[in-house]
C-alpha cells in the first residue's frame, strides 16, 4: 500500500506567484493614479471692482492715539480698496478650508506694494459701516475658515486695502497676485486682472 501524502506537489519556480502579485499591484497603483484628483482645486479671480474713498483722519484724543477716519471729498488720504471676486472649484472628496489671504501689486514705478487683507466679519462690518457704498460690491464676503464643500464650487468676495494707491496706479500697475492658503494644502495662487 503506496504512502498517504497531504501536501501537495513542490512547484519547480515561484515566477508565477511573483507575476501575478506585479500585475495586481500595477493595477491597484493605476486605480489610485486615476480615481486621484492631480490638482487640489482650481482658483480664478472672475472680476474686480475698485472702490477709492478720500478720507482724513483726525485724533480725537491726541494723548489717547485713537485715530478717527472721516469721509473727505476736499482731499486727504487716498487708498483703493479692491473688491476681488473669486471662485474655488473643488476638485477633492474632502472640503477645503481658507485660512487666509494675500496679495502684492508690483506697481509701474517699480515699487511692491502688500496689500492689507480685511478677512475677519468684524474687519469687514467695520469697512461697511465706514463706508455704506462698499456694501454693494460684497453680496458674499468670505472670511477666514470659510469651507469649500467637496467638489462643490464656492464664489465669494475678498477686501483688499491698497493704502496710498490711486485707481490710476491700480489701472497700471504691472502685475497683482493674490495667494490663497489653505488649511492642510498647498496655496494656491493667481493674478488678479
Amino acid at each position: 500500500m503506496p504512502d498517504l501524502q497531504l501536501a501537495p506537489e513542490r512547484s519547480g519556480s515561484p515566477i508565477k506567484a511573483i507575476i501575478i502579485a506585479v500585475i495586481v499591484l500595477t493595477l491597484v497603483a493605476l486605480a489610485v493614479y486615476f480615481f486621484n484628483p492631480r490638482k487640489t482645486a482650481d482658483l480664478t479671480v472672475t472680476h474686480t471692482e475698485l472702490f477709492t474713498p478720500k478720507v482724513q483722519t483726525t485724533s480725537l484724543f491726541p494723548s489717547s492715539g485713537i485715530k478717527v477716519i472721516s469721509p473727505d471729498n476736499s482731499g486727504g488720504e487716498v487708498s483703493t480698496y479692491v473688491v476681488a471676486t473669486l471662485k474655488l472649484d473643488n476638485k477633492l472628496r474632502l472640503p477645503i478650508y481658507f485660512v487666509g489671504v494675500e496679495a502684492t501689486a508690483d506697481l509701474a514705478t517699480g515699487e511692491h506694494i502688500a496689500a492689507t487683507v480685511l478677512g475677519s466679519l468684524s474687519d469687514v462690518s467695520n469697512v461697511q459701516l465706514a463706508f455704506p457704498a462698499l456694501h454693494p460690491l460684497l453680496p458674499h464676503p468670505l472670511m477666514d475658515e470659510d469651507e469649500a464643500a467637496p467638489g462643490q464650487t464656492l464664489q465669494g468676495q475678498v477686501i483688499l486695502l491698497f493704502p496710498n494707491m490711486t485707481p490710476e496706479q491700480w489701472k497700471a500697475k504691472r502685475a497683482a497676485n493674490l495667494t490663497l492658503n489653505l488649511a492642510h494644502q498647498n496655496p494656491l495662487h493667481v493674478p488678479i486682472p
